[in-house]
């Protein structure tokens, strides 16, 4: 990927497939309340929120000016449900990505 953005170019699937990012303050927070609460079990780490991989292309593209390229590969999509974590460590909800990459970069 950096090798791509330092050429100004993003190269996405033509289909557009989501996933799941997590920002990393919102990981630090989990993992920190989840040591403190002593939490015990499986759970899924996630935000719960799809993040379309063109939408978030085009959010560098547009912070960045390179050029969107689509290719023919194949991923796949996921979200995961967080409900069951948020509820142990007393969390409403997470950040969203594409509602704060400008933040982040």
């Amino acid at each position: 990927m950096r090798k791509n953005l330092k050429k100004k170019n993003i190269i996405v699937t033509k289909i557009n497939y989501y996933k799941d990012f997590i920002l990393i303050d919102d990981f630090v927070r989990i993992i920190y309340l989840s040591i403190i609460k002593n939490l015990k079990g499986i759970f899924n780490l996630s935000t719960n929120f799809k993040i379309y991989l063109h939408d978030l292309a085009e959010d560098i593209s547009k912070y960045n000016g390179s050029k969107i390229k689509y290719s023919n590969s194949k991923t796949y999509s996921f979200t995961l449900n967080n409900k069951k974590l948020l509820n142990k460590i007393k969390i409403k909800k997470l950040k969203n990505l594409r509602k704060n990459f400008y933040k982040y970069i």
